[in-house]
């Protein structure tokens, strides 16, 4: 009797405890689950957020260090109610400065987009929005050079086959003889279900191989290796010894309950 009334406490313990351990792991599956593909993975890339003249999430980046006195005006933030923001860059010498923001990928097909404007045709050739990755650096195709003025827009996209960190920069280079003026505003990037609709080149980051990225995306290949947290995996393997205990107990009684009989 002793042990059927232990079996009953740890039946009703798991009959209460099973539907928990199953939100949790219904949650963490969630939270595990890749990043719609219509959302903007930089973050504050509409130029909204921040505080004073710091936009938030973007952090100013230089290749030497600036004299005191140059560098509060070499970077700025431009933001007014209702309307997007802007970086801008002023670059008074020779050297390479930039608004940086790095971002951990996983891998897939992403569309990187930007839109820039500069002060003349000098700073334009010294800016650039560029996507950064180990030592290697690619820039925002498409930006028209024959407008003489306003805001220009470009795009970029590129493919992981694994997942790493890479870093969007907005870049202006400096030259000694003049100063260049450069600015910059809605930056996006986000993650493709698939190819770009429209044919455009897709650049494999990992293969490092233009040529070789259509029959990459088009051909079948082997399933990756599984994604995810190794804390799921331990909730996993708990709610599976769950079960089992349970239907061991369950059996038991049953079993008692046909011998009584």
């Amino acid at each position: 009797m002793e042990i059927v009334a232990r079996s009953e406490v740890v039946t009703t313990y798991l009959g209460n405890a099973l539907p928990a351990v199953a939100l949790i792991i219904a949650c963490a599956f969630i939270g595990c689950a890749k990043v719609p593909s219509n959302q903007n993975l930089v973050a504050n890339g509409d130029l909204t957020l921040g505080y004073g003249d710091q936009p938030a999430s973007w952090t100013r980046g230089s290749d030497r260090y600036l004299e005191q006195g140059h560098g509060a005006e070499d970077f700025g933030w431009k933001h007014r109610p209702a309307t997007h923001g802007e970086l801008w860059l002023a670059a008074h010498e020779i050297n390479i400065i930039d608004w940086e923001q790095t971002i951990a990928l996983d891998p897939g097909i992403y569309h990187l987009s930007g839109e820039m404007w500069a002060g003349d045709s000098d700073s334009l050739r010294g800016s650039a929005v560029d996507l950064q990755f180990g030592d290697n650096a690619l820039g925002l195709r498409g930006f028209d050079t024959k407008l003489p003025s306003g805001w220009r827009k470009g795009d970029l996209y590129f493919k992981l086959d694994k997942r790493r960190k890479v870093q969007i920069t907005c870049k202006l280079m400096g030259r000694a003889e003049r100063i260049r003026y450069a600015s910059f505003r809605q930056i996006g990037l986000v993650r493709l279900s698939g190819p770009p609709s429209d044919g455009a080149t897709v650049i494999d980051l990992d293969g490092n191989s233009v040529a070789s990225v259509a029959q990459k995306v088009h051909s079948s290949r082997p399933f990756e290796a599984p994604e995810g947290d190794p804390w799921t995996l331990l909730l996993t393997l708990f709610l599976l010894v769950a079960v089992s205990v349970y239907g061991w107990v369950m059996l038991g009684l049953s079993s008692r309950g046909g011998a009584r009989r």
